[in-house]
């Protein structure tokens, strides 16, 4: 069900998506296991995102984080989407340096999340002042990124 609903956002049904990924982690809860509903937080905050609800996807990206340990798009775009250019930068470093080190690739839906950046360099940011911010991150701690992009400092 997690891919299929995955789907859904890539094809632009991110309503459909977002009741069905809540569904589905309703039942998880209802069966006891409510500790894989990890992967479907992240899709839940992702779509909160689009809908441009950080609060509540704030809220979804940290139930995410406390029940998978692996990399992810979530907080970069948590800073970005809501105009810290400066923090997504640095985490989007972080992160290009995790997946080239790892040889992992970036997942569809994220990768339509990070389409959403192309525009945001023009928010008063030159291009070597982006390729600094961005030569910061891969020397930040995972733990570091992910209160940066959550907005809890770092």
């Amino acid at each position: 069900m997690a891919n299929v609903i995955s789907m859904e956002l890539l094809l632009g049904r991110s309503e459909a998506a977002l009741e069905h990924r809540r569904a589905a982690i309703v039942r998880l809860e209802a069966l006891g296991a409510g500790a894989n509903a990890g992967y479907h937080q992240w899709i839940v905050m992702i779509g909160l995102i689009l809908f441009k609800r950080f609060d509540e996807a704030l809220d979804a990206g940290r139930k995410s984080r406390a029940l998978l340990s692996s990399e992810g798009d979530d907080y970069r775009m948590l800073a970005a989407l809501q105009g810290r250019i400066a923090d997504a930068a640095r985490i989007i470093g972080h992160d290009d340096s995790n997946l080239a080190r790892t040889g992992a690739v970036v997942r569809p839906v994220a990768a339509m999340l990070r389409a959403r950046l192309a525009p945001m360099p023009a928010a008063g940011f030159s291009a070597a002042e982006l390729a600094r911010l961005r030569a910061e991150g891969p020397a930040m701690r995972d733990e570091q990124v992910f209160r940066l992009g959550f907005g809890d400092g770092a």
